[in-house]
C-alpha cells in the first residue's frame, strides 16, 4: 500500500537522510490489533513511500483488496 501524499513529504523531509539500502526506513506498523516491525521503501516511481503488508496481517485483521484501513506507523 502507498502512504499517502502529505504523510510521505513528512517523512521524507524529517527522515529521508535515515534511509538505508535501497531507501529504507525502519518502522513499527499497527492495523487493528496487530503490530509489527516493517520498513517503508521509497518509489521513485510514485514518489511516495510503500508499505508492505504480510499476508498473515491482512488475514488477521481481514484485509482484502479495496478494504479502507487505518495505520499507525512509527519511524
Amino acid at each position: 500500500m502507498s502512504v499517502p501524499t502529505p504523510t510521505d513529504s513528512e517523512i521524507r523531509a524529517h527522515s529521508g537522510d535515515l534511509e538505508e539500502g535501497w531507501r529504507w526506513l525502519k518502522s513499527t506498523v499497527r492495523v487493528g490489533q496487530c503490530e509489527w516491525d516493517s520498513a517503508i521503501w521509497f518509489d521513485t516511481k510514485r514518489s511516495s513511500y510503500l508499505l508492505p503488508m504480510k499476508a498473515d496481517m491482512r488475514k488477521r485483521e481481514n484485509i482484502t483488496a479495496g478494504t479502507i484501513i487505518d495505520v499507525s506507523l512509527w519511524v
